[in-house]
């Protein structure tokens, strides 16, 4: 028998490896730490241990790319791509959610009041997952429709819980 200390430990680890991995293959996700720790800060016990095993992982995992860069000899080329990748002129986020607007407008409308309510009301949850991600966007300068995807499930959240209050 596992023990419940074990068990938590374990499933703080694999928290920890999923959301490194979520980084490692789309980098945007760093966006999520602050969400992803809030909710970790909240259930745990604030055991050092299990903030370790936590953030290690996620620190580690994504180190990957530009140690494998390092050791073959790429870094300057990889720097180079991050650079490009950061520093593209194109659409703002304007353009993208005014797209999204015509596609969806309920979505948009609810998903804002939303945003604007949880404001008002305080609800890390949702301002924790907002804020990263629109700064984020808003500073990349170059955002294509499909940066908005992360979007979706938060407008949803956001405006549910507006709708249930109400």
């Amino acid at each position: 028998q596992i023990n419940t200390r074990t068990k938590q430990s374990i499933l703080i680890l694999v928290s920890g490896i999923f959301l490194g991995l979520a980084i490692f293959t789309k980098l945007p996700t760093f966006t999520m730490i602050p969400l992803v720790g809030f909710l970790f800060f909240n259930r745990t016990d604030k055991n050092l241990r299990h903030i370790a095993l936590w953030i290690i992982p996620v620190i580690l995992i994504p180190l990957i790319w530009p140690v494998d860069a390092i050791l073959n000899g790429e870094l300057d080329l990889w720097l180079r791509d991050i650079l490009w990748q950061t520093q593209r002129q194109g659409k703002s986020l304007l353009h993208p959610l005014t797209s999204f607007f015509q596609i969806d407008p309920v979505i948009v409308i609810l998903g804002i009041t939303g945003l604007v309510y949880a404001v008002i009301k305080r609800d890390f949850l949702i301002l924790l997952w907002a804020a990263p991600f629109m700064i984020f966007l808003f500073l990349m300068g170059f955002v294509s429709f499909f940066y908005l995807i992360l979007l979706i499930p938060l407008f949803s959240i956001a405006g549910g819980k507006l709708i249930e209050d109400l």
